[in-house]
């Protein structure tokens, strides 16, 4: 792994750790409060159908009945890869709950996330990160069971979306329409992180629906923690 990347990590993991201890409670009664800064939006999001990294197609409309967290990112941005650690927590967070993320990176060569993931598997010596790096690299190859690695060369779906830089993320409701938007990184790997967003999603659920609790046994721990969905 080179010194950039490295030491973009252990950033990220300090970031990460510092958040978790410093966690409180937050309010999302409003545009841009809460600790991610939640821009609420209330229209229908665009479809798009983009390669995974199996280079198999994926419609947005194929996953309709699902809660989705679509991130616009690309490897070639700092802030990006710092948040990746972050969405490996959110995702083992959400484990087995209808939510699933969708990492659309806007390479132009498909092949940058292969490579990045290739960088965090060649684990750095200190052994604190090890768990961090791999589940990094396993997310980016696909190999997490609610994530969605896609490729959007160029950004061109990203800017249909209205994505000016990245990263961006949207959160987009099981009937397929876009209910918040988040600019820039976020600290998503966080218990107050997990709050929010599952504040936000039992916001915008129709009247009728019933509200999900989170699973027995949520943690809400960082993602430096041992857990059997990321092996060390």
């Amino acid at each position: 792994m080179n010194r950039t990347l490295y030491l973009l990590l252990t950033g990220a993991a300090v970031i990460l750790l510092l958040a978790v201890m410093a966690d409180g409670s937050g309010d999302l009664s409003g545009r841009g409060s809460g600790v991610l800064d939640a821009h609420r939006l209330e229209d229908q999001a665009r479809e798009f159908s983009l390669p995974d990294i199996r280079r198999q197609r994926v419609s947005l409309r194929d996953l309709r009945g699902q809660w989705l967290l679509v991130n616009f990112w690309a490897t070639w941005c700092e802030p990006c890869i710092d948040e990746l650690p972050h969405l490996v927590a959110l995702a083992r967070e959400f484990r087995g709950q209808p939510l699933r993320l969708l990492l659309v990176a806007a390479d132009d060569d498909p092949a940058a996330v292969a490579g990045l993931a290739a960088r965090f598997a060649a684990h750095p010596a200190d052994k604190s990160l090890a768990t961090l790096v791999r589940a990094t690299a396993r997310m980016l190859r696909g190999e997490l069971d609610n994530v969605l690695v896609l490729s959007d060369p160029g950004g061109t779906e990203a800017r249909r979306w209205g994505t000016e830089k990245f990263p961006e993320t949207y959160l987009v409701s099981p009937q397929g329409r876009r209910t918040a938007w988040f600019i820039g990184p976020k600290p998503w790997g966080t218990p107050r992180a997990f709050k929010e967003l599952r504040r936000l999603m039992d916001s915008s659920r129709p009247p009728a629906a019933a509200t999900a609790s989170p699973p027995a046994g949520s943690s809400g721990r960082d993602v430096s923690s041992g857990d059997p969905a990321f092996p060390k």
